[in-house]
């Protein structure tokens, strides 16, 4: 698990590539102040053992293919913002 909650230490960016092929990556929380931005393009891609994803609602852009191929993501929440 990854959690990223702190509106001062959260990134505004996910780079590119940059949870590319995790396997064991099951789930990431976003605090209410996160301040991220961007999830950059293949984020998160092949990550097999995501199953859930809230978005936080500071997120303007998701890059090309950040989600593709999660076997196991079956809820991916985005918040209005």
């Amino acid at each position: 698990m990854i959690i990223i909650s702190n509106r001062f230490l959260s990134p505004q960016k996910i780079n590119k590539n940059a949870f590319k092929n995790c396997s064991n990556l099951e789930s990431i929380e976003f605090g209410p102040d996160s301040s991220l931005e961007e999830i950059g393009e293949k984020s998160f891609y092949n990550c097999i053992s995501l199953q859930a994803l809230n978005l936080p609602k500071s997120v303007k852009i998701i890059g090309i293919s950040s989600f593709e191929n999660n076997k196991s993501l079956s809820k991916l929440e985005l918040n209005e913002g």
